[in-house]
C-alpha cells in the first residue's frame, strides 16, 4: 500500500513539475499560439495517464487547465474564461485523461488475443508438418 501511494505520489509530484515546465516554457522563453499549448498540455496527460494511471492523470489534467486558463487564455492573469468555446479545453484535458485509462485494457485484451491466436497457429503448423 506504501509503495501504491509512494507511486501515486511521485506521479503527481512530476505531473506538476511538467505542467509548470509547459507552462514557463510557453510563457517566457518561446511565444506560441494557444492550440500548441493545449496539444503540449493534452500528450503531457496522456503520457501521465499511460503511466501512473486515471487518479494522477485526472489531477493532471485540473491543473492544466487552472494553468492554461491563468496563463494563456484572455483575459490573462485571471481565472476568468471571456470566450464560452474555451470550456471546450476543460473537457479535452479530463477526457484525454480518461479514455487512455478505458483504451488500455481493451488493447492488452487484443495484445493477448492475438498473441494466443499466433501461438495456436503455430502450433497447428508444426503439427501439420509432423504428420507429413
Amino acid at each position: 500500500m506504501q509503495r501504491f501511494l509512494a507511486g501515486r505520489i511521485i506521479g503527481i509530484a512530476v505531473s506538476l513539475a511538467v505542467v509548470a515546465g509547459i507552462s514557463f516554457f510557453y510563457r517566457h522563453i518561446l511565444h506560441v499560439n494557444q492550440t500548441t499549448v493545449a496539444l503540449s498540455f493534452l500528450l503531457a496527460i496522456l503520457a501521465v495517464s499511460a503511466v501512473w494511471g486515471m487518479a494522477v492523470s485526472v489531477a493532471m489534467s485540473l491543473v492544466a487547465v487552472v494553468a492554461f486558463n491563468y496563463f494563456f487564455l484572455p483575459p490573462v492573469g485571471t481565472l476568468t474564461i471571456a470566450d464560452p468555446q474555451n470550456w471546450v479545453a476543460l473537457f479535452a484535458f479530463l477526457v484525454t485523461s480518461i479514455v487512455l485509462k478505458v483504451l488500455k485494457p481493451a488493447r492488452l485484451r487484443c495484445f493477448f488475443r492475438r498473441r494466443t491466436n499466433f501461438t495456436v497457429l503455430g502450433l497447428v503448423r508444426l503439427i501439420s508438418m509432423k504428420k507429413r
